[in-house]
C-alpha cells in the first residue's frame, strides 16, 4: 500500500511539472526598491531561472513568477553596508517539481558596483551592463548568458557550468574552474586569465595580459597587447598574437600560435611551443621540451640556449644571417633546402654566415639537446 501510494503522488507531481513546463508562470510577487545613495546592488538568487532587464523607473524592480505562490518562496531584499542584495527565498522540500522564474529590471541611473552570484540555473541579460565601477560575475553551475557588459574592473569567475559574453571591456579577471567560458570581445588596458581546468574560448582581446593556463584548453583568436604567459599543463592555443613584447614560459603543456608579431622571451621547462608564423626577435631557455618556429622574416636576433630538448628553426633562404654557436654536447646544424651545409657537435665553436652581407645574428649554445636550422 505504502508504495502505491508513493507511485501515485510521484505521478500526480509530475503531471503537474507538465503542466507547467507548457505553461507560462502566473506573477506572484512585485517589489520595488530604490537604489537611491548606495553604491552596491548584489543578487544572488541561487537555482532558479533570471532574466535582467532594464528599469523603466529609478528603483529596482523584481518580479517572481511560480507555480507555487507562497510569501516564504519570494525574494528577500535585503539592505546592509549601504548596499542592496536580493536572495532567493525559500524552496519546498520536493523541489525537483518546482518550477520559477525571476525578473529583475535594473535602473539605468545605477552605475556603481554590481554582484552576480549563480549558484546554479540559468540566467541571462537582456539589457546591456554598461559603465560599472565593477562588475563581478560568480557562476557556480548552471548558465549565464550576457550581451554587452562593461565596469572600470570586472571579475567573471566560473566554477562549473557555462557562461557567454559578447563583449566585456574593463580591466578585467577572468578565471576558469571548470565547465566553459565563451567572450567574444574583450578590451580594456589589463587582462589577467586564469584556467584550472575546463574550455575558455576569447574571439578577440585588446590590452596587455596576464595568461596562466594549469590545465583544460584557452583558445583565443586575436591578442592584440604584449603577452604574459604561464602554461603549467593543458593546451594554449593563439591565432594571432601582435604586440611589442612578449613572455612565455612553459612547465608543461601544449602551446601553438599561427602569427606572432612582437619579441618573445621564452622560458620552457618542459611542454611544447610552435609558432608558425614569427616575424621578430627571441630568446629562448630550453630545459627540455620542443620549440618550433617558422619564421616568415627576420628583424631581429634570436638566442637559443637548450640544456636539454630540441629547437627546430626554419627560415627563408633570403635572409642572411651570422651563426654564433657553441655546444658542450648535442648538436646544431644548419641545412639549406634539406641539404645539410654545417654540423657543430661535441665540444665546438662556430661563427659564420649564411647568405650575403647579414645584419642578424642567431646565437645558439647547448649543454645537451639539438638545434636545427633550416633555410628554406
Amino acid at each position: 500500500m505504502t508504495k502505491r501510494i508513493w507511485l501515485m503522488l510521484f505521478l500526480v507531481l509530475a503531471g503537474e511539472a507538465g503542466v507547467y513546463a507548457q505553461e507560462d508562470l502566473p506573477l506572484v510577487n512585485t517589489q520595488s526598491v530604490s537604489l537611491e545613495g548606495l553604491d552596491m546592488l548584489s543578487i544572488n538568487y541561487g537555482s532558479d531561472e533570471v532574466i535582467l532587464r532594464e528599469s523603466e523607473t529609478s528603483d529596482l524592480i523584481i518580479k517572481e513568477y511560480m507555480k507555487i505562490d507562497r510569501p516564504r518562496y519570494y525574494a528577500d531584499v535585503s539592505r546592509s553596508a549601504g548596499g542592496v542584495t536580493v536572495r532567493r527565498g525559500q524552496r519546498p522540500w520536493l523541489n525537483w517539481t518546482w518550477k520559477a522564474r525571476a525578473e529583475i529590471y535594473l535602473p539605468g541611473s545605477f552605475r556603481e558596483n554590481l554582484r552576480i552570484f549563480n549558484s546554479s540555473g540559468n540566467l541571462r541579460a537582456e539589457t546591456d551592463l554598461l559603465d560599472y565601477k565593477t562588475i563581478d560575475i560568480n557562476l557556480g553551475s548552471g548558465f549565464i548568458s550576457l550581451g554587452r557588459i562593461s565596469a572600470l574592473t570586472l571579475s567573471i569567475r566560473v566554477s562549473s557550468g557555462e557562461a557567454d559574453v559578447r563583449s566585456a571591456g574593463g580591466n578585467s579577471f577572468i578565471s576558469l574552474s571548470s565547465g566553459k567560458l565563451q567572450i567574444r570581445e574583450l578590451s580594456g588596458s589589463e587582462h589577467r586569465l586564469k584556467t584550472s581546468s575546463g574550455r575558455m574560448r576569447i574571439d578577440a582581446i585588446q590590452g596587455a595580459s596576464v595568461i596562466e593556463v594549469s590545465s583544460g584548453a584557452v583558445v583565443i583568436e586575436k591578442l592584440g597587447g604584449n603577452a604574459d604567459i604561464e602554461i603549467k599543463s593543458g593546451d594554449l592555443h593563439i591565432t594571432e598574437l601582435t604586440g611589442t613584447a612578449h613572455r612565455f614560459k612553459s612547465s608543461s603543456g601544449r602551446t601553438t600560435m599561427e602569427t606572432v608579431r612582437g619579441r618573445i622571451e621564452g622560458d620552457i621547462s618542459s611542454g611544447s611551443l610552435s609558432i608558425k608564423r614569427f616575424s621578430d626577435e627571441g630568446s629562448f631557455k630550453v630545459n627540455s621540451g620542443d620549440v618550433i618556429l617558422d619564421m616568415e622574416e627576420l628583424i631581429g636576433d634570436l638566442r637559443f640556449h637548450l640544456s636539454s630538448g630540441r629547437v627546430i628553426l626554419n627560415i627563408p633562404r633570403e635572409f642572411p644571417f651570422n651563426l654564433d654557436a657553441v655546444t658542450r654536447s648535442g648538436w646544431i646544424s644548419v641545412t639549406d633546402t634539406g641539404n645539410e651545409e654545417t654540423r657543430v657537435s661535441g665540444n665546438s665553436t662556430v661563427l659564420r654566415p649564411f647568405g650575403p652581407s647579414p645584419e642578424r645574428t642567431i646565437y645558439a649554445q647547448t649543454s645537451s639537446g639539438t638545434v636545427t636550422i633550416n633555410r628554406r
